[in-house]
């Protein structure tokens, strides 16, 4: 088809136009390239080929010329801070801008007036230059940022680093429950790392009963709108329940709206911990019977507990304004200055001292000081014992060895084994001993009768009946041996069984009853005598007749006395006649009669007749039952009747 003319006009003023506008087109362009103020540049067969003068100007050149068809390793050092080639690293970098349409890189530049090497951000895009396929590129000196991306970055790192190394847990969620940030103590409670939790939910972690617990925190956070803080028990992966000291705050938008929870908790379950075990201490202190007070370098009153309040009569309040001056009359400026300067050399020490009541009156008091360094300050830890009650027994106790040591008579403590652990002075001077010898001996040593199987013998018995009182002899140092009496009881103290025993010398007295037994011997020989000659009186009438009336009854021993008085009688007297008056005897039988024949026997043998008078009708009727023969004897009814018998034949 052939076109007009006008057809031809019209065509090629839009071809003129086209061109005027790619002209217009090129102007434009080549202003904003040599204008821009990033460096702009086209890279043709791996060289340069145009630039700006921001390029010029930022590579430290002097003109384009110096640039204008070097490759861009010329101007780089020759390894990029990857590690690669600078020229590898290029042409890769413009292979993949031609295949791909464009690419972007960081590279390193070194300027031509120093060397110095500066960061850059490069954008390489494909495009058409004077009817050639080229890439095109611009850069910007990114050092600046890289620096400040650097520091940002070192801060991060420096506050990870900080918030993974604080004692605390930190965690950030979103409203739905969702962790954002999580620490590293945060994520190792829970028994992992803050990666596997950062995207999960605090429902995965926590049971229902806790997760409660955790929203009701959370809706009070929010409808206070800022810090709160409360504490928390929660489970952790050790199984056990920690108590956490935990602070929920908001996190805001850009509207200023709540978008996140904020979470910072400390585990104070040691603190809690160690402040019960701070209030039981204390609470066993207050408890403790003895008064104990903290006191500072000059003597002022740190603390005490309640018994020191109790025995002195004073507030808590009170004594903690007062100085140790104030309650111990015997601590001077001086002396406290000196015991400060003891205990602290030493460590701790024992003394003994006074209290000053608030009603004045004294009390003495046993003091156990210790020195204590608390963190830096200096005290001293005084536990002050009322010796109130140990004085009174002490004082008893002097008084009472005193006693023991001037006693007259002997004090001997002794063991199971009989071995001598106690003696006083008046059993050293019977025995001969000092003090130190007894004490190395035993009971056999000083008993002769006393073997040591006799004792245990003796001591099982004593363990029973708990106590004794014996007479014994005791063997002095001299050999010679003296009786003495012995007291003993027995007792247990302190889980040992002892004995005490007091020993008084019986010699005096032995000799007193012996001289009583003699004495009294004499009165009873006197008394026999006496009776004898009662029981069996001998009473002469005339020269030749002896009349012995018998009273009461005849035994063996009677008779037999009776038998010697009349022989010895009747020849004393030279009688030829014996009146046996029995009127006073009551009761005769066999061995009677046969003693009274056995007399009249006795008496006929030495030339003597016996008359038997005061035969009662009862008694003659025993000796006839008994038959006893009475025919070689007279007989009559009464002694008067005898009496004048015997008269009437002389």
């Amino acid at each position: 088809m052939e076109m007009t003319i006008e057809q031809l006009r019209a065509e090629n003023e839009a071809l003129r136009q086209r061109l005027a506008n790619q002209e217009n087109e090129n102007l434009a362009f080549a202003h904003l390239f040599e204008h821009a103020a990033d460096a702009h540049f086209i890279i043709d067969e791996g060289r340069f080929i145009a630039c700006n003068d921001a390029f010029v100007k930022m590579l430290g050149a002097t003109s384009k010329e110096q640039i204008l068809s070097l490759p861009p390793d010329a101007i780089s050092p020759e390894y990029q801070p990857d590690g690669q080639l600078s020229s590898e690293k290029a042409r890769d970098y413009i292979t993949r801008a031609l295949d791909h349409g464009h690419s972007r890189i960081e590279w390193v530049h070194s300027r031509l007036t120093d060397g110095e090497n500066f960061l850059i951000e490069v954008s390489l895009h494909a495009a058409t230059y004077q009817g050639k396929r080229v890439v095109y590129g611009n850069w910007h000196d990114i050092t600046e940022r890289k620096q400040v991306e650097e520091q940002v970055a070192q801060s991060q790192s420096m506050l990870r680093t900080i918030f993974d190394n604080v004692p605390v847990m930190i965690s950030i969620r979103d409203l739905q429950g969702k962790f954002t940030f999580v620490n590293k103590n945060y994520a190792a409670s829970l028994g992992t790392t803050p990666d596997q939790v950062v995207g999960r939910y605090d429902y995965d972690f926590f049971p229902p009963e806790v997760m409660a617990s955790i929203k009701a925190f959370d809706e009070q956070m929010i409808d206070h709108g800022g810090l709160v803080q409360q504490e928390e028990i929660m489970p952790l992966a050790d199984g056990l329940h920690h108590t956490f000291l935990s602070n929920r705050f908001p996190i805001f938008n850009e509207q200023g709206t709540i978008s996140a929870i904020g979470g910072v908790s400390v585990d104070i379950t040691e603190r809690k911990q160690m402040e019960s075990a701070m209030r039981l201490t204390q609470f066993t202190i207050d408890c403790l019977s003895d008064a104990i007070f903290w006191l500072r370098p000059d003597g002022s009153l740190h603390s005490v507990n309640d018994a020191a309040c109790q025995s002195l009569g004073y507030t808590r309040a009170e004594l903690l304004s007062m100085n140790l001056g104030d309650i111990d009359p015997l601590q001077t400026p001086d002396v406290w200055r000196d015991t400060w300067n003891a205990v602290k050399s030493q460590g701790a020490i024992v003394l003994e001292s006074q209290h000053r009541r608030q009603d004045g009156s004294i009390l003495p008091i046993e003091v156990q000081a210790n020195f204590l360094d608390y963190h830096g300050q200096e005290f001293i830890c005084a536990i002050a014992r009322n010796i109130t009650e140990r004085k009174e027994q002490a004082e008893a106790l002097l008084m009472s060895k005193f006693a023991l040591e001037r006693a007259n008579d002997g004090v001997e403590w002794f063991d199971s084994e009989g071995r001598l652990i106690l003696v006083n002075d008046m059993i050293c001077r019977h025995l001969g001993y000092s003090r130190d010898e007894l004490l190395t001996m035993s009971i056999p040593d000083i008993d002769p009768n006393i073997t040591r199987e006799i004792w245990a013998e003796q001591w099982n018995q004593f363990r029973q009946t708990g106590s004794f009182i014996a007479e014994a002899l005791h063997r002095r140092r001299d050999g010679t041996v003296f009786p003495i009496e012995v007291s003993a009881t027995y007792l247990e103290l302190q889980g040992k069984e002892l004995a005490i025993s007091f020993v008084r010398d019986i010699t005096d007295r032995r000799q007193v009853e012996a001289e009583r037994a003699a004495l009294q011997q004499q009165v009873i020989d006197a008394q026999r005598h006496a009776l004898r000659e009662l029981s069996t009186p001998f009473i002469p009438i005339t020269d030749e007749i002896v009349i012995m009336p018998l009273i009461g009854t005849i035994d063996s021993q009677r008779a037999q006395q009776l038998m010697e008085v009349l022989l010895e009688g009747v020849a004393q007297y030279q009688a030829e006649l014996v009146i046996l008056d029995i009127t006073g005897v009551q009761m005769v039988d066999t061995q009677v009669a046969q003693a009274l024949m056995q007399a009249a026997q006795a008496v006929r043998l030495l030339g003597a007749q016996v008359m038997m008078t005061g035969i009662q009708p009862q008694l003659a009727q025993t000796l006839v039952h008994l038959g006893v023969d009475l025919s070689s004897m007279q007989t009559r009814s009464s002694l008067q009747s005898g009496i004048a018998a015997a008269l009437k034949h002389r």
